[in-house]
């Protein structure tokens, strides 16, 4: 993952899709959830796939694990 992420994290920007929206391949997106469940020691697997994954959605189940 060479891409450089720059999100506005504005309500506009917040419901981006990792895949659609935010230009991430669909192995971008499993690779960044796999590392995301690492680092945080959480479970993504009630995402529907990589393409239902929200910038939001990912920022809350984060939150939630701390």
């Amino acid at each position: 993952m060479k891409k450089t992420l720059n999100v506005d994290f504005s309500k506009k920007h917040i419901e981006k899709n990792l895949s659609t929206d935010l230009g991430f391949a669909n192995w971008e997106v499993d690779y960044l959830l796999a590392k995301v469940e690492t680092e945080f020691n959480i479970n993504l697997a009630t995402v529907n796939g990589s393409n239902g994954v929200t910038v939001n959605h990912l920022l809350q189940q984060i939150k939630n694990s701390a």
